[in-house]
């Protein structure tokens, strides 16, 4: 792939982070990312310390970045109809973002307060 097509695929990706931030939810992501990143300065965590919190807090946003999009899709799919499955798939994606929030949860209990 050229640097113009590499260029390009950059620019839908920050497109998607654009479309990714109009969601209720991330909005709460991106407050509880500040409030961790601004936590672990006054803390002086350990590198260490940062790349955990790095890394659940990557998690959490790559699931909601899956979770929204699998939303996204189901809605195109079933154009806004009811359907059981559907919200099956939506419900375990919901639970995916439950589950590394979770995760990052325990793993600031660790960092902030063991």
């Amino acid at each position: 792939m050229s640097v113009q097509g590499r260029m390009g695929s950059i620019g839908y990706a920050l497109q998607g982070i654009r479309e990714l931030m109009k969601e209720p939810n991330a909005k709460i992501h991106l407050a509880a990312t500040l409030f961790v990143i601004i936590s672990g300065i006054a803390s002086r965590v350990s590198v260490m310390e940062w790349i955990a919190l790095a890394v659940v807090m990557g998690m959490v946003w790559m699931a909601e970045a899956f979770n929204t999009a699998m939303e996204k899709f189901c809605d195109l799919a079933t154009e806004g109809q009811y359907h059981p499955v559907v919200k099956i798939i939506k419900d375990v994606s919901a639970a995916a973002v439950l589950i590394t929030a979770i995760t990052a949860i325990v793993t600031g209990i660790f960092v902030f307060i063991f």
